[in-house]
């Protein structure tokens, strides 16, 4: 098989369990005209993680260890930036299966260590390619931090979530691309609004600044109209968000799964902040009547 016939293998072999779409999972990097990661290491890894990862009749906490097992095999491949690549997309799919396994405390390791592989990723390929294909690595890193914001969504850690819409600006930035540079930041700015003690524009001021956004704006700001309890903005709830996140965490490693819906969750964020802090705190179920969550 030549090489060219196996990277255009490799560039469609990998389908995501839960959204059935074609990874560009495996794309081989390219040094000199020849491949950097040898077709034997790059192909039987792809084909023995895909085994796991496409086994619908494997529960995800079994798929788990046995993915984070072949993972320390991408310590074989020769080329940093094959490495950087097959790690970065095979953290993301564990991290799928944290999620689908009911495990998202354990994201956290995972979503610092994608922070991580992005930004090496980042650096090798701007600095590898040439200038005119930028948008389209920009298109891909979007779509990285896509699936990097879905388990932080899985998880309810806003903080991440703007920090990867941020990250989305700042690579559209690199690229040339002023308006979806403005839309990422427009997104960083919402989720930053839902995080207590963090400055963020609001509608009216995003407007003034991008006028020529002002449609998408007020688009954003149209889906995003829950209510939540007053008392996050006060200075009382904001000193004591982090120590009460840290409890809330704590208490469900303890159970050993995660809350399954969004109520479970808050009822465990509802008790710690009246016990350990004496804040009484209405959840958004409570602030919005009538929303189906």
């Amino acid at each position: 098989m030549s090489q060219t016939c196996l990277v255009m293998l490799l560039e469609t072999f990998y389908i995501d369990i839960r959204a059935n779409k074609w990874y560009n999972f495996a794309i081989l990097t390219h040094k000199g005209g020849t491949m950097s990661a040898t077709p034997d290491q790059t192909l039987k890894f792809t084909i023995d993680f895909n085994s796991v990862l496409m086994n619908h009749q494997m529960p995800p906490e079994e798929k788990i260890p046995k993915l984070l097992q072949l993972q320390t095999r991408l310590d074989e491949l020769p080329n940093e930036q094959s490495k950087v690549l097959f790690k970065l997309q095979s953290n993301l799919s564990i991290g799928q299966c944290y999620v689908d396994a009911h495990q998202k405390y354990n994201l956290t390791n995972v979503v610092e260590e994608c922070k991580i592989l992005l930004h090496k990723l980042e650096e090798y390929d701007f600095a590898h390619q040439p200038q005119k294909v930028w948008g389209y690595l920009a298109e891909r890193f979007q779509s990285y931090y896509g699936e990097l914001i879905d388990l932080c969504q899985a998880k309810n850690h806003q903080r991440d979530i703007a920090y990867c819409h941020q990250e989305v600006a700042r690579i559209w930035d690199r690229a040339g691309n002023e308006s979806n540079c403005v839309r990422a930041f427009v997104l960083s700015n919402v989720a930053l609004s839902k995080v207590p003690g963090k400055f963020a524009l609001t509608q009216a001021q995003l407007v003034e600044q991008f006028p020529d956004e002002m449609e998408y704006i007020q688009q954003i700001f149209s889906t995003r109209t829950l209510k939540n309890d007053p008392i996050e903005q006060t200075e009382e709830y904001i000193a004591v968000y982090d120590d009460a996140e840290r409890i809330i965490q704590g208490l469900i490693e303890q159970q050993g799964r995660m809350p399954r819906t969004p109520d479970q969750y808050w009822n465990i964020k509802q008790e710690v902040l009246e016990l350990h802090f004496g804040i009484t705190w209405r959840s958004p179920r409570v602030m919005n009547p009538g929303v189906r969550f």
